[in-house]
């Protein structure tokens, strides 16, 4: 029976050692009683034995946490498993993974749940690609809509821009838009949308060396800076 016992130990470790996965046992609490060296590195710790008495809040942002500890209490209170849920994993630094996650009630030889095991993966390369593919139908989506409701719409040109302007604020979801028309060194903003309403018919003077100017030299999008603001209002449009 020891031999047995030794033999089991050894495959778990051996296990926890080698597997590329995130594997974890907590206790009732939510605190790692033991994981896989890989789950260190996930957190950032060198050794496994680092995370003992541990829990989420340790490292990731409260609201995670939280929601992460209320899944194990409530997989505790009613023995169901949560089975290849994807979810964000939200770090107090910022930084945010995604994994896929498995999690079930851990139960000592008695049947007692004394906790829960999980097992996740990072899944962050296919999330991402997949929000970027999502986000890129979205937009083309709004880009026929823009078109459908202007072709279906008997509108002046100020009216056009007008829709093109609010419509760009909400695939951008933005605070506001802005449409600025070239007129010899100065730009003029023909059509606004949201915070930016109030720059309706105002001119604007690139600087010499501004994000403006280089949009415009260049014809690509440029990041603005305050230098670039809007700045005199134009009384005649």
């Amino acid at each position: 029976v020891e031999l047995e016992l030794a033999s089991e130990r050894t495959l778990l470790e051996t296990f926890f050692a080698t597997t590329s996965d995130n594997v974890y046992f907590k206790d009732l609490e939510g605190r790692f009683i033991k994981v896989s060296n890989a789950q260190a590195r996930w957190l950032g710790r060198e050794s496994a034995s680092e995370l003992v008495g541990l829990s989420d809040f340790d490292f990731f942002g409260a609201d995670h946490a939280e929601r992460a500890l209320a899944d194990e209490q409530e997989i505790v209170r009613s023995g169901k498993p949560i089975i290849d849920f994807e979810e964000k994993d939200a770090w107090k630094d910022g930084h945010i993974a995604w994994v896929s996650t498995t999690k079930m009630p851990l139960s000592d030889e008695s049947g007692t749940v004394i906790g829960t095991f999980g097992i996740s993966r990072d899944i962050t390369k296919r999330k991402e690609a997949e929000l970027a593919l999502s986000a890129a139908h979205e937009r083309l989506n709004a880009i026929v809509r823009i078109q459908r409701e202007i072709a279906e719409a008997e509108l002046g040109m100020k009216a056009v821009r007008l829709i093109i302007a609010e419509r760009t604020r909400e695939l951008a979801a933005a605070d506001g838009a802005v449409i600025l028309l070239r007129e010899n060194d100065h730009l003029i903003c023909a059509a606004a949308s949201g915070d930016c309403v109030h720059n309706d018919g105002t001119l604007v003077k690139p600087g010499s060396n501004g994000a403006f100017r280089k949009a415009i030299k260049e014809r690509r999008s440029q990041q603005l800076t305050e230098a670039d603001g809007l700045v005199s209002k134009n009384p005649n449009l």
